[in-house]
């Protein structure tokens, strides 16, 4: 296998899928239920929030195409069709294997490392429900996993896109973010953001996501 080298772009959104196990010895299949992973935008001097669809931008050399095949909710028992509300008709959509997902994710990596692209450029993206985004088993565990990738990811400073749980901006160094928080409560200075939760005062937020 070799990867070719280009400097072209592709943009996409995440899709918001749900996994199915027909029986505890069966590899999952994941069913798009017809949304996106959002995360929350802070509306300038305010204290609302709106949900904006997440948009990634990656190489091309690093896309892997799959087909998905297509599938009826309705002729399903083992579906909940009430979960696919945002599928136009929530008559059909599409469902893709496991094992397709897991090896489009090896051979992504493959190529990540065939093509020496550095591990800052690739951003990780944490929406507001931890539920939607990477994508999971039914009980939670995560479902398509790299461990060669983890580990090294682990291990750099590459960019993880967090969500700041007092003004609910996206931010990539949250250490910083929150650092400017205390600044500004410890010298009462009025934030640029409306903050959905003050800074504590014994603990000021901790850089733990919350304040005590």
């Amino acid at each position: 296998m070799r990867a070719l080298r280009t400097t072209a772009k592709v943009t996409g959104q995440l899709l918001t899928v749900i996994a199915n196990q027909p029986s505890p010895d069966a590899h999952p299949v994941f069913l798009w239920d017809g949304g996106y992973v959002t995360s929350h935008s802070v509306i300038q001097g305010s204290s609302q929030s709106t949900e904006q669809v997440i948009v990634v931008t990656v190489l091309g050399s690093l896309v892997e195409p799959i087909n998905p095949d297509p599938m009826f909710i309705r002729l399903h028992n083992d579906v909940n069709a009430d979960a696919f509300s945002q599928v136009n008709g929530s008559q059909s959509t599409w469902e893709i294997s496991w094992d397709v997902l897991q090896e489009a994710c090896n051979l992504l990596w493959a190529k990540a490392v065939d093509l020496k692209v550095p591990l800052k450029s690739i951003a990780t993206v944490t929406p507001p429900k931890e539920n939607i985004f990477p994508y999971q088993h039914s009980d939670s565990t995560p479902a398509v996993v790299s461990l060669k990738a983890c580990n090294l990811l682990a291990a750099s400073d590459g960019d993880h896109v967090s969500i700041c749980s007092l003004c609910e901006s996206r931010v990539a160094n949250m250490y910083n973010h929150i650092g400017q928080h205390i600044l500004h409560a410890l010298g009462s200075t009025p934030e640029e953001v409306a903050l959905k939760e003050p800074v504590g005062n014994t603990l000021p937020y901790s850089f733990c996501e919350h304040s005590r």
